[in-house]
């Protein structure tokens, strides 16, 4: 809707991003609000290129790109959450430091396919890397951040070695190529555009999670995920336009 072409659709957009953003600012998720509030702007931007806008448009938009920013230092400043109780990474650093020992003492194949916690939790990693907790998020009752690295890349970069972190890449970099062609090209553009966010959104968002862990909390995410994996692909099997070049 904030790409749309009424200032009605926009303003509806507008208002179903920022409620969105309020209900993650209210959860804590700073990863999650840094990475809706990014893929808004960038959207935003990408429709300000355009050349066939009115002013009235570009003005409407240019004020959704600094409402965001503005929104969200008005609200950590003066709204009271669990936000202010979180570092940057929100704790994170000793956990992607465990993980990255994991994957720099099995480079090659990695500790295995759903191995993760087992290695952390017998090879002494969590020991070494991670901090003891209490409550009821815990592995085995001892620590924090055993159960998935909080990165995506250094998940798969542990599990699978090095090489299956830069298949995963490759993967994922194919995937926005395929949107970003299939956009230029004027092949169903919408929802090539809209793809294209969506993919770049998740692997943004996989800098501080894994949403493709075999935990049973991250099922639904792992459909959608695949779900986009799967059109995007979809995209890249379009025919050329009539002129048999890409735009």
């Amino acid at each position: 809707s904030l790409l749309g072409g009424s200032v009605w659709r926009v303003v509806v957009g507008l208002t179903l991003s920022l409620w969105l953003l309020g209900v993650a600012f209210f959860n804590g998720s700073r990863a999650g609000i840094a990475v809706m509030a990014v893929t808004m702007i960038l959207m935003v931007a990408s429709k300000l290129s355009a050349t066939t806008l009115s002013m009235r448009m570009r003005g409407l938009l240019a004020a959704v790109i600094l409402s965001v920013p503005l929104g969200l230092w008005y609200a950590a400043t003066h709204v009271t959450t669990s936000m202010r109780a979180l570092s940057l990474t929100a704790g994170r650093l000793p956990i992607w430091n465990a993980a990255a020992h994991v994957a720099r003492d099995h480079p090659w194949l990695g500790v295995g396919p759903g191995n993760y916690t087992t290695a952390m939790l017998t090879d002494g990693y969590a020991e070494r890397f991670l901090y003891q907790v209490e409550g009821r998020y815990q592995v085995e009752g001892r620590y924090s951040g055993a159960e998935q690295a909080h990165n995506l890349l250094l998940h798969v970069a542990a599990e699978t070695g090095l090489i299956g972190a830069l298949c995963l890449l490759a993967l994922l970099a194919w995937l926005l190529k395929s949107c970003w062609v299939a956009a230029r090209a004027g092949s169903l553009p919408v929802v090539a555009t809209g793809l294209l966010f969506a993919i770049g959104a998740f692997l943004f968002r996989s800098m501080s999670d894994n949403f493709l862990n075999g935990l049973g909390t991250t099922d639904r995410t792992r459909v959608l995920v695949w779900s986009l994996f799967a059109a995007a692909l979809a995209l890249s099997r379009l025919p050329l336009p009539a002129d048999g070049r890409r735009a």
